[in-house]
């Protein structure tokens, strides 16, 4: 009775499976995170409500703080402001005027609802330069909300 040896895998072979399974996961993780790595947002629909020479104002500055990224609307009040939010024309608007307000849909991207979030205090900060030149007591000066 002679035993037969069994063959056993070569090395080369089990690193050769190894290696080439290696990079399939990494092909694979790759095409799924490369989206959100390079995702950026562009033509955001956002309203502007309010007297238009303050509307443009806005406008100006938020295109010169972040080209590209919205597409505005000039509308003339915040109900104005609401209606297109709710009709889903818009995903937020900023209100100016005497109580200058940054509208946000609820159920709109989490990415724009941050970013408009960071807005508020560059909104605020203009209200309260406009505000301070024209010698407005720090009391009166309205809040960005």
């Amino acid at each position: 009775m002679t035993n037969i040896p069994t063959p056993h895998t070569p090395w080369i072979r089990s690193a050769g499976i190894a290696v080439g399974l290696s990079v399939i996961v990494t092909v694979l993780v790759m095409a799924f995170l490369w989206p959100s790595v390079t995702a950026t947002v562009h033509n955001v629909p956002l309203a502007v409500a309010g007297p238009s020479a303050q509307a443009t104002h806005v406008e100006a500055a938020l295109k010169k703080a972040a080209p590209g990224t919205f597409a505005f609307t000039t509308i003339g009040d915040r109900a104005a402001a609401v209606r297109l939010i709710e009709e889903r024309k818009d995903y937020d608007a900023i209100v100016v005027g005497a109580n200058p307000e940054l509208l946000t849909a609820t159920a709109a991207n989490p990415t724009i609802a941050q970013l408009l979030g960071q807005l508020a205090p560059q909104l605020q900060a203009q209200v309260t330069a406009a505000a301070t030149a024209q010698h407005v007591p720090a009391a009166a000066i309205p809040r960005v909300v």
